[in-house]
């Protein structure tokens, strides 16, 4: 039977082993929960009552311990109040006027901080000499109240009637030290804020305990505060079965022969106690009642078990199905066989994934492609610039030799300085140094003026790091910059100056090239930009005259073999001088020898 099994699960598909795997595990689950919960629900049960009764007498206390905070706050409001130090520094004569007046300047204060807080009837002031400071309960006698302690805790009295009330409220006297702030922290009396009980009353009657349940309150002398159900036992009954201290596990007592589970949380503010109890009567009807809805659930559950599994199965399998039949598509040479899937779980991030995964395989291979057609191109372009420099070279080396015979120096500088152009040209180093790029353009210039006189262009070259120059830079990358701005900005003008400025960062290097020529129109700067960011190497025939000019010059041309040798991040760009004409930036990487590499700062 096992191998029959086997068998099975290795020849049918995954559909069919989904379908019996979550089916069976599903129903396996069911059974045992069923039968553990048999055993078990009885002490879940205690655990959860115990844990939402527990959660029900800490919010209560923490409503309580809200409203002492508060008047914690409020008493450390009054307690710096210039009119609260003088009236307890001062001597009290209560038929003088001064002390009538005092004692007025108090009772403004103390009412500006608890006119907001109905629950709270009365604050007064009490003296050294247990004095109560207020012309309204003058002989009245103070409530025993603890001093202060150091534990955190408030200090609070037993419940007493208010007698300055008609109504006789009982409320509970909080008391707080009053220290002066300028004789060195000494005692100068205590605040007593008088709390109307039924405050505290309404937190308990806003509860509301599972199984009939009555919570006690207790202070901490454990007499009993209030209470909010309506058991037939009295209060003395319930405070000789529990048991004190409190326990800090539930516990189980017994008053008047009945039985009840016994919670309790304290205070560590106020040192208060609620004390919830739960008849067990009520406690065993919740627990066959929770068997029954068990079993009727775990009867539901294998129906819609059954009812549920195959769409879910079917759900998950489809996309898999999908995707296999794409790959397939893929094997066969079609790219364009994305999966449309948009439901919202993890199996849209795996389909994304791969979606995306075709896309940028399509694109590597059209980059790839266009950077081969590239390659070629220019290497074609740069075999056919080789082949007059070549007769270019030789015709120059024979002037030079006549010059030299001659004695015609004019003549054999320029054509020295030809000469080093055609040999530059014909060189199979696709870098040079910095400095012999510099040289360059030094020749070329030279060249320039003897044609059109030394005062046509002004030129300087400004370098900011010493070692700038011997970095390496493309073969005829500002040389052909230099002729540019030349012949279409200084020339058409007369004459002009031309600035080069190298600057060295940490991974680049910036060659700004300003000339004070005629320029060019902010919006052909935006246009050449344009072309020059999306490296449009050989569009041409919309472009203005100007900026074809350009382009034919070489501005262009850098510009992608600076791209097509490092990355995106390089190239040129063109700007107006705001002194006039052009300002042509060119941003390379630091370099020391051919072969770069974004990872590094010298490659």
């Amino acid at each position: 039977m096992r191998s029959v099994f086997k068998k099975y699960l290795h020849i049918t598909s995954l559909r069919r082993k989904m379908i019996l795997s979550f089916s069976a595990l599903l129903i396996s689950a069911l059974a045992i929960l069923q039968a553990a919960n048999t055993y078990q629900t009885y002490t879940v049960l205690e655990e959860n009552l115990s844990d939402s009764v527990h959660e029900s007498l800490r919010l209560g206390l923490s409503n309580i311990d809200y409203f002492f905070e508060d008047i914690n706050n409020l008493a450390s409001g009054i307690l710096p109040e210039t009119p609260i130090q003088n009236a307890l520094t001062e001597k009290i004569e209560y038929n003088s006027l001064e002390t009538k007046s005092l004692l007025r300047s108090v009772e403004q204060t103390i009412k500006r901080y608890s006119s907001t807080r109905p629950y709270i009837p009365k604050v007064y002031l009490v003296n050294l000499d247990n004095q109560i400071l207020d012309n309204s309960l003058q002989g009245m006698v103070v409530p025993i109240i603890n001093e202060d302690t150091d534990n955190g805790s408030l200090n609070l009295s037993d419940i007493h009637d208010a007698p300055y009330i008609s109504q006789h409220i009982p409320v509970i006297s909080f008391a707080k030290n009053i220290y002066s702030l300028y004789s060195g922290n000494k005692k100068l009396g205590r605040l007593i804020i008088d709390i109307d009980t039924r405050v505290i009353n309404q937190v308990l009657y806003d509860f509301s305990l599972p199984m009939k349940g009555e919570i006690f309150l207790l202070d901490n002398k454990n007499k009993l505060l209030s209470r909010s159900g309506t058991y037939s036992f009295n209060d003395q009954a319930f405070l000789d079965a529990v048991t004190y201290p409190f326990p800090s596990m539930d516990e189980t007592i017994s008053i008047n022969h009945e039985k009840f589970l016994c919670l309790t949380e304290t205070s560590a503010l106020t040192g208060w106690t609620f004390c919830a109890l739960i008849p067990y009567h009520m406690f065993a009807q919740s627990i066959i009642i929770q068997m029954s809805l068990t079993l009727i659930l775990f009867i539901v559950c294998i129906f819609a078990a059954i009812i549920i599994s195959r769409p879910i199965i079917n759900s998950l399998y489809k996309p898999i199905g999908m995707l296999i039949s794409s790959m397939k598509e893929v094997e066969n040479g079609n790219l364009d066989s994305f999966v449309s899937y948009h439901n919202q779980d993890e199996l849209l991030s795996l389909i994304d994934g791969y979606n995306s995964m075709l896309t940028q395989i399509r694109n590597l291979i059209t980059q790839v492609k266009t950077k081969e057609r590239s390659k070629r191109q220019a290497e074609l372009y740069a075999l056919q610039a080789q082949i007059n420099p070549h007769f270019l070279y030789n015709t120059l080396n024979s002037i030079r030799y006549l010059a030299k015979l001659h004695n015609t120096p004019d003549i054999r500088d320029i054509t020295v300085s030809l000469i080093h152009l055609s040999s530059a040209s014909l060189s199979s180093d696709k870098f040079i140094t910095i400095s012999q790029e510099l040289e360059l353009v030094a020749d070329y210039l030279h060249i320039q003026k003897v044609r059109y006189g030394e005062e046509v262009v002004y030129y300087q070259c400004q370098i900011t790091s010493p070692d700038i120059t011997e970095y390496l830079i493309p073969r005829f990358s500002i040389q052909p910059l230099i002729e540019n701005a030349l012949f279409h900005g200084i020339l058409p003008k007369g004459h002009g100056q031309i600035t080069v400025v190298l600057s060295k960062m940490e991974t680049f290097i910036l060659i700004n090239i300003y000339d004070n020529g005629v320029g060019m129109s902010k919006e052909k700067i935006s246009s050449l930009n344009n072309l020059l960011e999306n490296d449009q190497y050989q569009e041409y025939s919309s472009d203005s005259f100007e900026v074809r000019k350009l382009k034919n010059i070489g501005i262009e041309n850098i510009n992608h073999r600076i791209k097509i040798n490092f990355s995106n991040k390089f190239g040129i760009n063109l700007s107006t001088n705001p002194s006039g004409g052009i300002h042509v930036q060119m941003k390379i990487p630091v370099m020391k020898e051919e072969g770069y590499n974004e990872n590094s700062i010298y490659c």
